[in-house]
């Protein structure tokens, strides 16, 4: 395995204290990208909220308001099931989004600083990540982009501590879950 190069503190903060800041950033700015536009989190664009009701209320996947019910795989699983749990409350919409930023600045950091093996530029990748214009601006929409971005990079971490594992069969297992639910 490969050990890290000297460790480089920027401006004598721990890579920890570093990643902190970065997530708290990201999140502070996505509070206040959805803050700006509230209504934006219950307008069902892509209908995974239609989806999300027809679980709730029994129907499966199903196309939202077809009678009867007809099965659709027109989007991926894992967001509309989120979403059902949440019972299309704006503001626990938006509490999720922002636990998947916080997820996915993390997992970047720490795939990054993995990378780097410790050198001082390893937290270019959460902060690219928590001020990246785009991911801001879909956080506050009920799409997958905030999801499926925190899961590949969740992934990213995983591949990138592969070679740190004890065990490969549970490390290669495990990136195949996440990487089947993005």
């Amino acid at each position: 395995p490969l050990k890290p190069r000297t460790e480089y503190h920027v401006s004598g903060w721990k890579p920890r204290v570093w990643l902190i800041v970065w997530c708290v950033i990201g999140v502070v700015l996505r509070v206040f990208v959805m803050l700006a536009a509230p209504d934006q989190l219950s307008q069902d664009r892509d209908l995974y909220l239609g989806i999300a009701q027809e679980l709730r209320i029994g129907h499966g996947y199903a196309t939202p308001g077809s009678e009867p019910p007809r099965p659709t795989a027109f989007r991926p699983p894992l967001y509309p099931l989120l979403l059902a749990t949440t019972g299309d409350n704006p503001g626990l919409i938006g509490g999720m989004h922002l636990l998947l930023a916080a997820g996915m600045i993390a997992a970047v950091g720490l795939a990054s600083y993995q990378m780097a093996r410790g050198h001082r530029l390893w937290f270019l990748g959460p902060a690219i990540v928590s001020v990246d214009p785009l991911l801001l601006l879909y956080c506050r929409q009920p799409m997958t982009e905030t999801l499926c971005a925190c899961l590949s990079a969740v992934l990213i971490w995983r591949v990138t501590r592969a070679e740190q594992a004890t065990s490969p069969w549970k490390t290669t297992c495990g990136e195949g879950v996440v990487w089947g639910l993005c």
